[in-house]
Formats: C-alpha cells, sequence, structure tokens
C-alpha cells in the first residue's frame, strides 16, 4: 500500500509541474478523508 500510495502522489507532482495545468483532486470516500484530517476514527 506504501509503493502505491508513493506512485499516487509522484504522479500528483508530475501533473502539477506544468504552468498552465489545473486538476483538483477529490478522494474516493471524503468523510473518511476528513475524519482522517481532523484526527478522529
Amino acid at each position: 500500500v506504501y509503493l502505491l500510495g508513493e506512485k499516487y502522489i509522484s504522479s500528483l507532482q508530475q501533473l502539477s509541474e506544468s504552468g498552465n495545468s489545473k486538476f483538483v483532486v477529490f478522494p474516493a470516500d471524503i468523510p473518511a478523508a476528513l475524519q482522517g484530517m481532523l484526527g478522529k476514527k
């Protein structure tokens, strides 16, 4: 799982290198992502 996350992050970095690129990434499970950011289980 760690390697998958690492490849995901590196691909996002490559997408953002272009000066005219604009993109927004939404997690598949938004409530779980918000709970993770807020430190709730």
